[in-house]
């Protein structure tokens, strides 16, 4: 009798399937934890789909490259195997099994490692107290927008909106970004700092990325035809966007209001 061969353990081919397969989950956490770090540092809400997307493409092609200087190498060391070659169609498919096939669990997961690496953004600070005003008279200066200055008149009284029928969200920026309506969306605030409004608080926009992110929340998913009201206080003295609604899966806005040539638009 003759003894038995050992069988040995073979990895199913192809080979270049599993090394793409290993080059992806060496990149895809790299990509998630770029992603995430610049949500993070920059306080807005990355396009997680068209990034994805991008990864993937430059995946394929970067994988592609090394898959091909890998084979030659071990041929020139005499380390190549049957199993390091395969035609270009199935080279083709194992790639974009990899490359497309772990596109979804990329965006599921990196979605939502930004939303809750979201919730670190630090809120800002008070404006510092406004320094006392000096006894002697001082020189005219030209005026300039300052929402903090007292007015002369004083606030007109406003009733308060919680009393509207059917509202949906109430942020008066009284303490800060809460929504005082009954989803209790918070919004977050880009920038900006406090200032008296036309009844109790207000946000002051004070650069041209400054606003208030007021989310996603279902109770803002107009329906298609579907009528809604926003109220808003706004005073200004230059043109700009007042408010902007629009579709999560688009990056233009749906429903603009913006201030141009003086006029609401």
């Amino acid at each position: 009798m003759s003894p038995r061969t050992p069988r040995r353990f073979r990895i199913p081919g192809p080979l270049c399937f599993w090394r793409y397969l290993l080059l992806w989950c060496l990149l895809a956490p790299v990509f998630v934890a770029a992603v995430s770090a610049r949500a993070v540092v920059t306080h807005e809400s990355p396009r997680v789909g068209a990034a994805a997307l991008k990864f993937s493409l430059g995946f394929a092609c970067l994988a592609w490259i090394l898959e091909t200087a890998y084979v030659r190498w071990k041929e020139y060391q005499s380390l190549d195997d049957d199993g390091d070659y395969c035609g270009a169609p199935k080279k083709a498919l194992a790639l974009g099994a990899v490359a497309f096939g772990g596109l979804c669990p990329l965006f599921i997961v990196t979605s939502v490692v930004v939303m809750i690496s979201g919730g670190l953004a630090i809120r800002p600070a008070d404006p510092p107290a406004a320094p006392a005003q000096p006894t002697t008279t001082p020189a005219p200066a030209p005026v300039t927008f300052d929402p903090t200055a007292a007015v002369a008149a004083g606030p007109r009284p406003v009733s308060p909106a919680t009393r509207i029928p059917g509202l949906l969200a109430y942020w008066p920026f009284d303490d800060w970004a809460d929504d005082l309506g009954p989803a209790k969306q918070t919004a977050r605030v880009i920038g900006g700092k406090r200032a008296p409004g036309a009844r109790g608080g207000a946000l002051w926009v004070t650069g041209p990325k400054s606003h208030a992110d007021l989310g996603a929340h279902p109770t803002l998913n107009f329906a298609a035809g579907a009528p809604f009201t926003v109220s808003t206080w706004v005073r200004t003295t230059t043109d700009g966007v007042v408010l902007s609604f629009r579709n999560a899966a688009e990056s233009g806005a749906v429903v603009m209001l913006s201030v141009e040539d003086w006029k609401l638009v």
